[in-house]
């Protein structure tokens, strides 16, 4: 495959950009509300397809969303003033003065790879509220307190076991981890953290690291797994319907955090939220079923014209 990238030069430095913005005002993007198998948060209101991948924490606001152009072909418009929320969309194409190679290689049963390329572009949507003249598809449902609130967490617990025999062990201890040769999860007891949601924060961040592909240089990627094994965990807490506690502190401490390890490489932000995605999603579908996201990765034999 030609690693020739079709992006508009500042696609990944824009979304590091915003991010970093968030982080600065004390807001990790990653913990917001989104879309789940459950109640959807984000998504495409032509499609009814969530939004996934980096724009899960792009997007600020749960409901449906279209761009400029789906409100004008709807006969709607933008209300004056709004202003679009920044998306991506990446994937894989053929180019068209490539297609027919790409059928005579086809029909001989031959590969493909060498001719596909790399795309990245980002584009602009807008929130139903932000439009007029466009009528919501959502049946509006009066949401109820949960009768048990760790339910779903049990159940993605019990899922990742199926999927792997990993074993969740408490005993009273001080540290939380992922032991391989045991194929186990060690974790201090409930009763030693201050809320329940905090002890399956943890558990979910070692499932996301029981999950990560082995890697070479492990030294080289160790900030990248942390943000992975973060967006997966604070994924898999939505996902559970539950709130991480954690204390403002420790809020800001893991802000700075981010920020220095995302101005430390602009790209890292798009490539481990595609892959904290597919460990979460590795879990949740067996469960859930599967929701085709709206924006992820897609290959196609030209790159498509809009978002």
């Amino acid at each position: 495959m030609s690693m020739e990238n079709k992006e508009k030069p500042n696609v990944y430095q824009e979304v590091t950009k915003r991010i970093v913005m968030s982080l600065t005002q004390g807001d990790i993007p990653w913990r917001k509300p989104w879309n789940t198998p459950i109640q959807k948060g984000a998504f495409s209101y032509t499609t009814g397809k969530a939004y996934r991948g980096i724009n899960r924490f792009l997007l600020n606001k749960p409901g449906e969303y279209l761009t400029f152009n789906q409100a004008k072909k709807l006969k709607g418009n933008i209300k004056k003033g709004e202003k679009g929320q920044y998306i991506v969309k990446y994937g894989i194409f053929i180019p068209a003065k490539d297609k027919k190679e790409a059928e005579r290689l086809e029909s001989l049963g031959q590969s493909t790879e060498h001719l596909k390329q790399i795309y990245i572009k980002y584009g602009y949507v807008f929130h139903i509220d932000q439009t007029e003249g466009i009528k919501s598809k959502v049946v509006q449902t009066e949401m109820k307190p949960s009768e048990n609130p760790v339910g779903l967490a049990n159940s993605i617990i019990r899922q990742y076991h199926q999927n792997t025999f990993v074993t969740i062990m408490e005993t009273e201890q001080d540290f939380c981890a992922f032991d391989k040769e045991q194929n186990t999860i060690l974790t201090p007891e409930r009763k030693q953290f201050q809320y329940e949601e905090d002890w399956y924060y943890q558990v979910f961040r070692e499932i996301a690291h029981s999950l990560l592909p082995p890697k070479e240089d492990k030294k080289k990627d160790e900030a990248k797994d942390e943000l992975i094994i973060e967006m997966a965990a604070s994924m898999l807490m939505n996902t559970a319907e539950l709130e991480n506690k954690e204390t403002e502190k420790n809020t800001t401490a893991k802000c700075q955090e981010w920020i220095r390890i995302l101005n430390n490489d602009y790209r890292i932000a798009i490539s481990a939220a595609a892959q904290a995605e597919k460990i979460v999603r590795s879990i949740t579908e067996p469960l859930f079923g599967t929701d085709e996201p709206d924006d992820e990765t897609d290959e196609s034999s030209e790159e498509p014209a809009d978002l």
